[in-house]
């Protein structure tokens, strides 16, 4: 990017200099996204790696069944157990489904429990009833696995407050290009007609000086 030019100029560098260096982390970030976004692209990853499309069908299967007699244990208990089992561990997050013929509650226990990301720790499908951990074929972990690695890479988690600052300032850039793209289509649209008449003699001196050569 040239100093000391008009802001035209600076736009038109900005254009090119920023959107040529955030492309493929651009592309790697809508690739990502797109996958979360439809379904097709969503079961097509998961036969790629290995996990299970109907992985919800197929969990049902090992799930407990709902028996109103049972009383499911409480959150305390759920804590308790929990940290029991990992010492080193400071946060306890548990979702507890609106339905009470829901069997299953989903926990995450670590040192650090972020919006889907985990560090130093577990999140695991527990049996209300026992608070035991629901021991899912290998084909439904993996679907887990790979729904949770797509999103950390799609928002940054891969690389921790460094991948979040990163990631945020390349969708800065991808929010910006339409705009500065627009100014510079306006730019050129609406020049003045005295610039346009030097543009076009200083084509046409070209292609008169060309043509001189040949003859």
């Amino acid at each position: 990017m040239k100093s000391g030019t008009k802001w035209r100029r600076k736009n038109y560098d900005f254009h090119n200099v920023f959107g040529f260096y955030s492309l493929l982390p651009a592309v790697f970030i809508t690739i990502t996204g797109l996958i979360m976004a439809y379904e097709v692209l969503t079961n097509l990853t998961q036969q790629a790696f290995g996990g299970a499309v109907d992985a919800h069908t197929i969990a049902e299967k090992y799930e407990p069944k709902f028996d109103p007699e049972k009383k499911a244990l409480t959150y305390t208990d759920f804590v308790d157990r929990k940290f029991k089992e990992f010492p080193d561990a400071k946060q306890f997050r548990m979702s507890i489904p609106r339905n009470d013929s829901a069997t299953v509650y989903h926990v995450g226990v670590a040192q650090f429990i972020g919006l889907k990301s985990l560090v130093n720790g577990k999140s695991m499908e527990t049996n209300k009833y026992t608070g035991k951990e629901i021991d899912y074929p290998k084909e439904v972990q993996m679907h887990e696995v790979i729904e949770h690695m797509n999103f950390d890479l799609h928002v940054g988690y891969w690389g921790g407050m460094f991948g979040k600052i990163f990631t945020f300032i390349i969708g800065i850039i991808c929010t910006s290009l339409p705009i500065t793209g627009f100014l510079i289509w306006w730019g050129r649209r609406n020049k003045s007609p005295k610039k346009k008449n030097e543009i076009k003699n200083i084509h046409q001196h070209r292609k008169d000086s060309h043509h001189e050569q040949l003859v």
